[in-house]
C-alpha cells in the first residue's frame, strides 16, 4: 500500500472555493492511501473525527479512518508529492497493514453507493452522501466505463 501527500499544485488546481468538500489543511496536510480503480489513481485521505460509516476505521475511539467520502482522482503526476514521505502513527500503520484488498473493495462499494444515491431517492442518508462526497467533482471518471 502506498501512502502519499498531495502537492500544492493539486490544491491550486482544485481551490477550496470551487471544491469545498475537498479536505485541505495548510498546517498539517493529510496523508492519503493510493487506490487504483476505474483505470484511475484515487487518493483517499486518512482523517480524524469521522462521523459517518463510509470509512475504514483505524481508531474507533478517536474516529480515525481512511475516509472514502473524501477521495480524489489524481490525473497528473504533478499532484503526488515525491519529496515528502508520508509516515503513519505505528498503531494506524498496524491497522492498515495488509488491508489493501479490503480498502479497495470497500471504496468500490462506496462508489457504487454514491452512484445509486444519484438515481434512487430511497437510499439512506442520500442527501448527505451526495452533498459531502468529493466524488461529485470526479463523476466523469467513475461513469466513463459505462458509456
Amino acid at each position: 500500500m502506498k501512502y502519499t501527500f498531495l502537492t500544492e499544485k493539486f490544491y491550486n488546481d482544485y481551490p477550496h472555493e470551487q471544491y469545498p468538500q475537498m479536505e485541505i489543511k495548510e498546517d498539517r496536510p493529510y496523508a492519503h492511501v493510493q487506490v487504483e480503480a476505474y483505470n484511475q489513481l484515487f487518493c483517499i485521505p486518512l482523517r480524524s473525527h469521522i462521523d459517518h460509516p463510509h470509512a475504514l476505521f483505524t481508531n474507533k475511539k478517536e474516529r480515525c479512518s481512511v475516509d472514502y467520502s473524501k477521495a480524489v482522482v489524481i490525473n497528473s503526476d504533478e499532484y503526488i508529492d515525491k519529496n515528502r514521505k508520508a509516515f503513519l502513527r505505528p498503531d494506524e500503520y498496524k491497522k492498515l497493514k495488509g488491508k489493501d484488498f479490503i480498502i479497495k473493495k470497500q471504496f468500490l462499494a462506496y462508489i457504487e453507493l454514491y452512484k445509486q444515491a444519484k438515481i434512487d431517492e430511497s437510499i439512506d442518508h442520500r442527501e448527505e452522501i451526495l452533498k459531502f462526497s468529493t466524488l461529485q467533482y470526479f463523476e466523469k471518471y467513475i461513469y466513463k466505463q459505462e458509456i
